[in-house]
């Protein structure tokens, strides 16, 4: 039902592979739930809410990135993007939404739109495109152009910076020049990039029409436009994961490439190695592995069991089995003259407690087979465990079980050893899970050479075998072989991608930073080693997925609190290089219950691992959207009517815009030789998305910081080259100390100077309790989220100033209806409702703090009722929220000095007057606080954001003041008087004439 590319059913069952069952009763539906809607028009300013500096962008230049790899801008001006996308029909909004939309994002606090599916050559999606359908879609369409160049002329007033897609949704035609091929592509045609010159071409010159054009709003053309902050070629549009995906293939019964397109890609592969080795003669050469003069040796002693085998074996066993070994002899044994019966008597069902074990050294990248004869005496047969490791915890890529029958049988393993190591392994067979004779003979370990070019294989007739991903022959073939179809496929790829970046900087003169393709969740680290060479890299990702119809929607509703690993911040991190910048994207589609649980996890999270940009997809994607004020049935990942997702949004883009969390102290650099990309589709079961040998410990990036230091280093990181340190049982906390997940319970608690807060299942004796607050919840909430940021960043949270306390649960419209936990056969329909909380607050401020006045706020940021009655006891400030009395989601919240002072009501906020506001000579700036400010600022600065003036400092009284503007001195344009106090902002403009 989605229009979302990222509810294929691939994704879903990666999530659902990550996702673990929750741990705690879901009550069915939202009971006793109040009505909350969310206005997408509503712009009005809210001094109870986090503001966004009053400065169009571009104003501070084009963006960049230091050394480091963070983002900044030309002056200097270090910049973090809390961004949203927009797709299809969404990017083309009429005049006056536009304008309405960039200021509702500008007041929820965001700074960055990215514009996604806006480009599409599908014939009846015209209203979704800025091309011509009448050209073939190879010109500018003029309507649809007037449309963006405004929506992207508002958002650049408002402060709002454009994050733009090349090539998101442009589906090659055949009257491209690539004929029959465009018409069997597959969704959006992204892999005839990489296979055919002419969709190269097309994409080039778009390109060039889109970065060529001049903005009539701004005069600019869009190649030289600092507000457009960076460039993407294109979204999800990586070869190489559809390599991964098993897609790369012609598969009549199944998603894949075309017959033809597949043909070509093998044409493509052939001339590669053709071009390599030159000839067929020296690629079969290079392929082979020969043995040893008499074969690889058997490297197990006393296979046989003909001599002192149990100075080689250790054969024993515990928890109460026996194991006895006898020796038997005669005209049965399968080689010799004895083979081994291992009698094993108390059998209770744990395979592990009975064993035979022995100590060999092992190659990396080695292929391995393991071989004996055996046979049982339960007439069912039984099983045998095999495994091969160190003590230290690496694998020898050994795991595996085959079935003993009552009769002699060759049994036969093959293995490929993942990781280096300087001691042996232990290779281990497992038995002791029930009573009976297990008799073995002739155990032998060798190299075995692997598979070449075969001789069917003709590479002058495009006849070499391309390898699927997941197909055994990948552990079965020479290294080289394997190395070679990767390179392949990276190189295909990498060419194009410098090629159009090329293209775009040098050819066309775009001076915004570029990235390649965009990952997704079927990236993995070859696309992340090509990556790795653009000025920043980029990831979507998401949880969870919809599905079904009006009468049986099945709802995927997992928490990522509740899973024992990382969520989706663990397979996000996996593609973060050090020294270059790095953009997350998330998507969790309602009507997910843990969605408030999400909005709070990766703002933490990507400040930990010192990301630059988070986006939340996806606003909205239709600009022909109903006005109704609800979610709808056809909409699953657009937000902007969502009540908890907007509610929570402020708070969280205030804590990662201004970095009110502290990056991980610690950072975990990841070496990767040249030759781990290249042979990832061999070992990547063993590896894991990080590609350590291994397996990368999938809390890492909740305490510290992971980054991919090299691509070609001279030794890769390995698992036991990565210490942590010791975890307690069912939590991860930070390096920081300032996050704390408590995987076991569900529990995410952020208790940082400027940020505190709490999400998942709180419901616990005593409360949750953080360095200024404790945070009892006394209803019955299955999830529940509470987030107190102040609204100064200067000022942490324990001194007196004014501060946003959020609280949110989750969300349904009336009349939803749940058969199950996850099937509904109602959606419902406005309003929605949110599920009600009771929480007790223990605020335990600064000494100084003698009172604290909360006031419920309502959708638009407003006060709506009388402030909540609080109890001062000691040192402590006891409140109760209860939302079924305040149906509020915001609280504007005041630590107060003197208890007689309160939160200023809207006409009360502190009045700044430039009079005149256009002048050549002078201005008189009026101050009107509704009450005094102690240490008051009022500064001058221009639209590039530099400070011009001081023009006072110190006391105002609720009198007021007065202060003279120079203005004669000072070059033509506009300027912005700031007014700092006491946890207040206040703006206003002066406009100098000459």
């Amino acid at each position: 039902m989605s229009r979302h590319r990222s509810s294929v059913p691939a994704l879903a069952a990666f999530l659902l592979m990550l996702a673990l069952p929750a741990l705690h009763a879901q009550p069915l539906g939202i009971v006793d739930g109040f009505p909350y809607t969310v206005d997408p028009s509503d712009t009005a300013a809210s001094s109870f809410l986090p503001q966004l500096t009053d400065m169009p962008a571009g104003a501070e230049g084009f963006l960049q990135h230091d050394a480091a790899g963070n983002f900044r801008f030309a002056d200097g001006h270090p910049v973090r993007f809390y961004g949203v996308t927009f797709q299809w029909s969404a990017c083309f909004p009429d005049s006056v939404d536009a304008i309405v939309t960039a200021a509702r994002l500008r007041k929820l606090g965001v700074n960055l739109v990215r514009l996604q599916y806006m480009d599409n050559a599908y014939d009846w999606g015209q209203q979704s495109t800025f091309l011509d359908r009448t050209s073939g879609f190879r010109s500018l369409h003029a309507g649809q152009m007037q449309r963006l160049d405004w929506f992207i002329h508002q958002l650049r007033q408002h402060g709002i910076y454009i994050y733009l897609i090349l090539q998101s949704s442009r589906v090659p035609r055949a009257s491209d020049g690539i004929g029959p091929g465009a018409d069997s592509a597959m969704w959006l045609g992204m892999e005839l990039n990489y296979l055919y010159p002419q969709a190269r071409a097309v994409n080039k010159e778009v390109a060039r029409l889109l970065l060529d054009h001049v903005n009539p709003y701004t005069g600019v053309a869009y190649r030289e436009e600092p507000a457009i902050a960076m460039i993407e070629l294109a979204d999800q549009g990586s070869l190489i994961s559809r390599y991964r995906q098993g897609q790369t293939e012609y598969r009549p019964a199944d998603y894949g490439f075309s017959w033809r397109n597949s043909a070509r890609l093998d044409t493509l592969h052939t001339r590669f190695l053709m071009e390599k080795y030159g000839s067929k003669e020296a690629l079969a050469a290079a392929w082979q592995v020969s043995p040893p003069p008499g074969g690889f040796p058997d490297l197990l002693r006393e296979g046989g069991f003909e001599g002192d085998f149990e100075r080689a074996w250790n054969i024993n066993a515990y928890d109460g089995v026996t194991v006895s070994k006898i020796l038997m002899q005669g005209d049965s044994v399968p080689e010799g003259s004895l083979s081994l019966t291992l009698r094993v008597r108390n059998g209770g069902g744990n395979i592990y407690a009975a064993y035979m074990m022995q100590s060999v050294d092992l190659e990396f990248n080695t292929l391995y087979r393991l071989s004996f004869r055996a046979k049982c005496s339960n007439p069912g047969g039984r099983t045998l465990l095999i495994s091969g490791s160190q003590d230290g915890g690496l694998g020898a890529g050994l795991y595996t079980t085959v079935g003993v029958t009552p009769y002699w049988k060759l049994q036969e393993v093959h293995f490929l050893v993942p990781v280096r190591s300087a001691t042996p392994f232990t290779l281990a067979m497992w038995y002791g899970d029930v009573e009976g004779d297990l008799e073995i003979d002739d155990v032998q370990l060798h190299a075995v050479a692997g598979t070449g070019l075969r001789p069917v294989e003709m590479p002058e007739q495009a006849m070499v075998a391309r390898i699927p991903w997941n197909s055994p022959a990948n552990a079965l073939v020479t290294s080289r072989r394997v190395e070679d179809q990767s390179e392949f496929y990276m190189t295909l790829e990498s060419d194009y991608l410098q090629d159009m970046r090329s293209y775009v900087s040098d050819s066309i003169g775009a001076r915004q930073l570029v990235t390649g393709a965009g990952h997704y969740w079927a990236s993995g680290y070859m696309e992340a080693a090509i990556a790795g060479d653009f000025d920043f890299s980029t990831v979507t990702s998401g949880w969870d997925w919809v599905s079904g119809d009006a009468a049986n929607w099945q709802v995927r509703n997992y928490s990522q609190l509740r899973n024992e690993w990382g969520g989706s911040i663990s397979a996000m991190t996996m593609r973060a290089h050090r020294g270059q910048p790095y953009v997350g994207a998330f998507s969790q589609p309602y009507p997910n219950r843990y969605q408030a649980e999400s909005m709070l996890m990766l703002p933490a999270y990507s400040l930990l691992q010192d990301w630059d940009g988070l986006i939340w997809d996806v606003y909205a994607d239709d600009r022909f959207a109903s006005p109704e004020k609800f979610i709808d049935t056809a909409i699953h990942l657009p937000f902007a009517r969502n009540p908890l997702m907007i509610s929570m949004m402020p708070a969280v883009a205030h804590i990662f815009r201004n970095g009110l969390l502290e990056r991980a102290r610690t950072t975990l650099n990841l070496r990767h030789s040249a030759a781990q990309a290249l042979l990832l589709p061999r070992m990547e079961s063993a590896w894991g998305y990080y590609a350590v040998p291994g397996q990368m410990n999938g809390r890492a990036m909740l305490v510290n910081r992971v980054v991919i230091d090299s691509t070609n280093a001279a030794y890769f990181t390995q698992r036991d080259d990565i210490s942590f340190a010791p975890e307690l049982e069912g939590e991860a906390q930070s390096d920081t100390r300032e996050i704390l997940w408590e995987y076991n319970r569900g529990v995410l608690s952020i208790d940082a100077p400027r940020v505190q807060g709490t999400s998942g299942y709180l419901t616990r004796a005593g409360g949750i309790t953080l360095a200024n607050v404790t945070v009892d919840l006394l209803s019955a909430n299955e999830t529940a989220t509470v987030l107190w940021v102040p609204l100064d960043t200067s000022r942490r949270l324990e001194g007196a100033g004014r501060s946003l306390l959020v609280m949110a649960s989750r969300t349904e419209p009336a009349g939803w209806h749940w058969l199950d936990s996850t099937h509904a056969d109602a959606w419902g329909t406005g309003p929605m409702l949110l599920d009600p909380m009771r929480v007790r607050l223990i605020f335990r401020p600064h000494d100084s703090v003698n009172a604290v006045r909360i006031t419920p706020l309502d959708s638009s940021g407003m006060p709506a009722g009388a402030p909540v009655t609080t109890l001062k006891k000691g040192t402590t400030i006891t409140v109760l929220v209860d939302q079924k009395e305040t149906r509020a989601v915001w609280y504007g919240v005041e630590l107060l000095s003197d208890p007689a002072t309160s939160v200023p009501d809207a006409h009360d906020r502190p009045v700044l007057l430039a009079s005149p506001g256009v002048t050549s000579d002078r201005s008189y700036i009026t101050v009107a606080p509704a009450r005094p400010l102690d240490d008051a600022r009022l500064e001058l600065f221009d639209m590039l954001g530099r400070r011009v003036a001081l023009l006072h400092a110190g006391r105002i009284g609720t009198g007021g003041e007065t202060v003279r503007l120079d203005a004669s001195g000072l070059p033509a344009g506009q300027y912005l008087v700031r007014l700092y106090g006491d946890g207040m902002l206040e703006t206003a403009r002066v406009t100098v004439v000459r």
